[in-house]
């Protein structure tokens, strides 16, 4: 363990596989976005803490690409 770290938090998604989590900043608070790809649908987790995570997957809608851009 690195000198000032203490051990690793509990898993913040659910019972299921994923990955490829992005994380992201809007407005006072962050939100993890990741491919639940063993059920062929992408999650969203949000935190204002980076300790208590709400998942908001069924408010998550999207073009069909889950990458982040900006024009």
């Amino acid at each position: 363990m690195a000198p000032g770290k203490g051990p690793p938090s509990e898993p913040i998604t659910g019972n299921y596989w994923c990955e490829g989590p992005t994380v992201v900043k809007i407005g006072d608070g962050w939100h993890v976005y990741f491919d639940r790809y063993r059920q062929h649908r992408y999650g969203v987790l949000r935190s204002r803490d980076l300790k208590n995570w709400e998942d908001i997957s069924d408010q998550l809608t999207h073009p069909g690409h889950a990458s982040r851009y900006r024009d």
